[in-house]
């Protein structure tokens, strides 16, 4: 598992090619994480229809709230710490950034351009008809 400073200093190419690899598993704690939440969850959503197998779950709730916040607060990473020294370096990095936002959400602009006469050819077809 990648550390923060790791995760830092990597390219943002290389987090989206991380991101899309499905051969990294889930960690098994967020697993215990969304399972006691949902769990917890369950057992508000039971004590709300007054069902008695709720008010009995309903004892389980606090241990399953406790659980979790004590996974939280136990995987909880460390304090963030500034990772530039120098601002003008800092400023590189912010305008690299957001370059790279501005051609992405670009690209998806374009694709959505492209898209719009397909999307609204049935619209067209359906006044069309309607005015007939």
């Amino acid at each position: 598992m990648k550390r923060i400073d790791d995760i830092v200093k990597d390219d943002f190419r290389e987090l989206e090619r991380i991101a899309d690899d499905n051969a990294i598993s889930v960690p098994d704690a967020l697993e215990d994480k969304v399972r006691d939440a949902l769990l917890s969850t369950a057992i508000r959503n039971e004590r709300r229809r007054g069902n008695r197998a709720g008010k009995g779950l309903a004892v389980l709730a606090p241990f399953a709230v406790a659980a979790a916040l004590g996974l939280v607060i136990w995987t909880r990473p460390p304090k963030l710490q500034d990772t530039f020294d120098d601002p003008a370096l800092a400023y590189a990095q912010l305008e690299e950034t957001f370059t790279y936002i501005s051609n992405q959400i670009s690209r998806g602009l374009d694709i959505a351009d492209e898209a719009a006469p397909a999307i609204n050819k049935p619209a067209e077809t359906l006044k069309k008809t309607l005015k007939k």
